[in-house]
């Protein structure tokens, strides 16, 4: 399909920085997808998300706002509730709260999201991690740290079991666990009383700081590590 080329490169454009090239063709995409497909449909909804992820990239929370809603209301409509595609705008939308300092507004969608998460992915995937972390921010955010660090601790254990503790998502966890070891006065923070996690609620981990791996809104699942839906 035409618009899944356009949308791609959209992306290679996105990725290099250059999101003044990326905005029209994120537009184009979506013109062709409302016309061919409807204004209803998921790859509709796809772009309506992608185009309001960029504009969240630029900081232009109010353009992005209304976009992110349309894209989470298709998916409820088209997909279900508790789809990956749903969780994956439910986060969007708590992110973007969170960046307008509006926490009540997106602790109840990140909860829904990992809640979704959990029951469809399963309680060890790195999407549900993703889920754990974001709502971990906002806790840290808040200025709460141990609502945050056994949330941390589990996401880093999800990532320690599924990639190895080399990986990068591995290390980010270690680095965001950090502020919520240091508040706690118990030893069981320490990295080696975090080796041997095998149950949902031991473990370890983290939160993407990096300011837009919150919007973990780039792929059909919901993760942060791969491209747009197309």
């Amino acid at each position: 399909m035409q618009s899944r080329h356009v949308n791609n490169l959209a992306f290679l454009h996105r990725a290099r920085g250059d999101p003044a090239a990326a905005q029209p063709l994120l537009e184009r995409a979506l013109a062709i997808r409302e016309n061919v497909l409807g204004p209803e449909h998921p790859d509709t909804a796809a772009s309506v998300n992608n185009l309001g992820v960029l504009f969240g990239d630029q900081g232009d929370l109010a353009a992005a706002q209304p976009l992110l809603e349309r894209a989470l209301a298709i998916r409820e409509k088209a997909l279900g509730p508790e789809h990956p595609d749903t969780a994956m705008s439910l986060n969007n939308l708590a992110f973007l709260h969170r960046a307008h300092g509006d926490f009540p507004a997106a602790r109840p969608l990140y909860e829904r999201a990992l809640a979704i998460r959990e029951k469809v992915l399963g309680p060890e995937h790195p999407d549900t991690a993703t889920s754990l972390n974001n709502l971990a921010s906002l806790h840290q955010a808040r200025g709460d740290l141990p609502a945050a660090r056994p949330l941390l601790e589990r996401a880093l254990c999800i990532y320690e079991k599924t990639f190895g503790p080399e990986h990068p998502d591995t290390a980010m966890s270690l680095n965001n666990l950090g502020p919520a070891r240091q508040s706690a006065s118990s030893s069981s923070s320490s990295r080696s009383g975090m080796r041997g996690c095998h149950s949902p609620g031991s473990g370890r981990i983290t939160l993407n700081n990096r300011p837009f791996d919150f919007f973990d809104c780039f792929s059909k699942t919901g993760t942060s590590r791969a491209p747009w839906p197309s």
